[in-house]
């Protein structure tokens, strides 16, 4: 499974931006339409508000943020072609393990 990227300091910047945005909506809902606040509104708008923010941030992520920088962590050379086929699998291992025996 690869990593997910993340940069902490573009989070947090969009993430008080939508909070804020959060914060003036509500005042407007509660200025004009009279709307009563709800412990579902509590915590349905931190939960939205953080997958928002998560999207957002990664949208605005600079492009050196590759998807070969999230890897597993594999740091294995690409494997030279030099013009032998490379096998792979149980049936590679047995074909170069097993060797005919006389009197077969």
């Amino acid at each position: 499974m690869s990593k997910l990227p993340f940069d902490r300091a573009i989070f947090w910047k969009v993430f008080l931006i939508v909070m804020a945005l959060v914060v003036l909506t509500f005042y407007v809902l509660f200025k004009f339409s009279g709307y009563q606040l709800t412990n579902a509104d509590r915590f349905g708008s931190l939960l939205s508000a953080t997958i928002f923010s998560y999207l957002i941030h990664l949208w605005l992520l600079p492009p050196e943020y590759d998807e070969e920088d999230f890897e597993d962590g594999d740091d294995e050379m690409p494997a030279e072609d030099n013009g032998e086929s490379q096998e792979s699998g149980p049936e590679a291992g047995e074909a170069v393990n097993s060797s005919p025996e006389d009197g077969e």
